[in-house]
């Protein structure tokens, strides 16, 4: 859109703010000086439509980048999206009660939620997206979970009678359950690529901020960052190497 028409105003300085039909809204500022013109050029971009216009929870990408998987808050239901076609599989039968967590195998063939029950209490269970089977997990399993690059064991905590914290692993179905050793309550938990697990306690603050590599097979835990950390994500390169990356209080 252009325009020939002038208007007259004040020295100083301005907000145009400009709004048109499918696009998004922009806002500028100019400076006019007595007895100058300002030609003031402004390109709007166009609104991006959401891809997915349903709530989604614990959304992830397959590894083809074919599908995407997420829990729709809408349906109440596990959901595997083709990106292309944009058809829904559903993956599971309605879920009664609130998700809180969502947490997909790297495989996409199982799943962990967490969900509030009748109680108001976060209660975990394990999904067999191929089957539709649930499995209710132990009331003391606590959020976060991981996944074994492979698929076929998840860790987690659990709160037990003496006390502790217990870190544990099972398979992929739940099953073969095995205690590998006390720790604090969790804020973040992955699973290396080379088989250790990277953990940072959820309590950490200014005096305590040791985040720990787990090597569950020999039950052993090492210091690893003294960082107050909060936020992480593992990143793979052309060569599929993994990178740790960590985002602290005072920088990135």
């Amino acid at each position: 859109y252009t325009s020939d028409q002038k208007i007259k105003i004040r020295p100083g300085r301005y907000t145009i703010k400009i709004n048109s039909d499918g696009y998004a809204s922009l806002e500028k500022e100019i400076t006019v000086k007595l007895w100058k013109t300002v030609n003031a050029k402004i390109k709007l971009a166009p609104k991006i439509k959401p891809f997915i216009t349903d709530e989604a929870r614990g959304l992830e990408l397959s590894e083809d980048k074919k599908f995407l998987y997420f829990f729709d808050i809408t349906e109440r239901k596990l959901t595997k999206l083709n990106i292309k076609t944009k058809e829904k599989k559903f993956l599971s039968d309605t879920i009664p009660f609130d998700v809180e967590k969502v947490f997909w195998s790297p495989d996409k063939k199982r799943v962990i939620i967490f969900q509030k029950n009748d109680t108001g209490r976060l209660s975990g269970a394990l999904y067999n997206t191929n089957s539709n089977k649930k499995l209710s997990l132990p009331e003391e399993t606590r959020s976060p979970v991981t996944w074994s690059k492979d698929s076929k064991l998840f860790a987690y905590t659990v709160s037990s009678l003496d006390g502790f914290i217990k870190l544990q692993i099972s398979n992929q179905d739940g099953l073969n359950t095995q205690n590998i050793m006390d720790v604090l309550p969790a804020k973040f938990v992955r699973w290396l690529g080379n088989g250790k697990i990277f953990y940072y306690p959820e309590d950490s603050d200014d005096e305590n901020t040791t985040s720990y590599l787990i090597n569950p097979r020999e039950k052993k835990m090492t210091t690893f960052l003294n960082k107050n950390i909060t936020n992480i994500k593992i990143l793979k390169n052309n060569k599929k190497e993994e990178r740790l990356i960590y985002e602290t209080i005072d920088d990135s």
